[in-house]
């Protein structure tokens, strides 16, 4: 539907997706999607710059929806309740039992069962209630998977570089601002990756992404979009690691520093869910 409709075509700035040449429909079979052969650097080989700069396309792309660029009437691309209320559901019903291993496992007791396990186990408890506010904010149109995976840079002839997005199967209308924490929450689960270099990069994105909102005319209150980034990084990024942090103790991570470090990334991104509740007056004023 996404190709065969023609969603995408046609948006100004830098993120584009690959042309269609066509859909096949056979009986009783899958359809075939036949696409251009892209050729370009993939996302999950990009310098941290690369990524910044796919955020500010990310904002070109959606910006256009929320000046004016009219939304696709079809209603399968109606999911702009599905993201936080799947996030909310999948906290709160999987993060007891993560903090139920982790503060039984002689290697995570102290570093998440502590001050950190009481903070994530009120992020299940009021997971539903922090994304409440998500119903008001203004809507556009989402990848909904926007990772390096399943991104390519690609510069053709004299034209300026382009961030081409690959498989876009969860796409539909959503809320600003869910698309650009995925190249963040993509980066916290990156062994070695301290605290102030996922801030610094949490701050790169936003930014840019601002820009690229600004670039296609936007001119809405940036908190508001700040408060849709910041709740949604700081649920699902929590969610994520702590979920990733639970898969390497299982899979034999002994490295007690290594744990240290992610745990630090987790209250950094248990921070932001705070941080996020002080931009909820301008999400209120809507």
């Amino acid at each position: 539907m996404f190709y065969e409709t023609g969603v995408a075509e046609g948006v100004p700035g830098g993120l584009k997706a690959p042309l269609c040449l066509g859909v096949t429909h056979w009986p009783n079979e899958m359809p075939w999607i036949w696409l251009e052969d892209v050729k370009g650097e993939p996302g999950t080989h990009w310098p941290r710059s690369r990524q910044v700069l796919a955020a500010r396309h990310l904002g070109q792309f959606q910006g256009s929806y929320l000046a004016g660029r009219p939304l696709p009437a079809d209603p399968i691309f109606e999911r702009s309740d599905e993201y936080y209320a799947d996030a909310a559901a999948c906290v709160r019903k999987w993060m007891p039992r993560i903090l139920s291993r982790m503060r039984e496992n002689p290697l995570t007791r102290n570093t998440f069962g502590g001050r950190l396990g009481d903070r994530l186990e009120t992020l299940g408890r009021k997971s539903r209630k922090l994304l409440q506010p998500m119903k008001k904010l203004p809507l556009t149109f989402c990848h909904r998977d926007f990772g390096p995976g399943n991104l390519l840079s690609r510069r053709r002839e004299e034209r300026a570089e382009e961030t081409v997005a690959l498989d876009w199967d969860f796409c539909g209308v959503g809320q600003i601002g869910i698309d650009a924490q995925s190249l963040v929450s993509t980066c916290t689960v990156q062994p070695g990756k301290s605290r102030a270099e996922v801030e610094e990069f949490a701050e790169a994105v936003f930014e840019s992404y601002l820009k690229g909102l600004r670039d296609a005319g936007w001119k809405g209150d940036p908190a508001v979009a700040r408060y849709a980034y910041l709740q949604v990084l700081g649920m699902r990024g929590s969610y994520h690691l702590a979920i990733h942090v639970d898969m390497l103790v299982g899979w034999g991570e002994t490295s007690r520093s290594r744990l240290a470090t992610y745990a630090e990334v987790l209250d950094y991104l248990l921070d932001l869910t705070s941080e996020a509740e002080k931009h909820e007056r301008s999400v209120g004023a809507l």
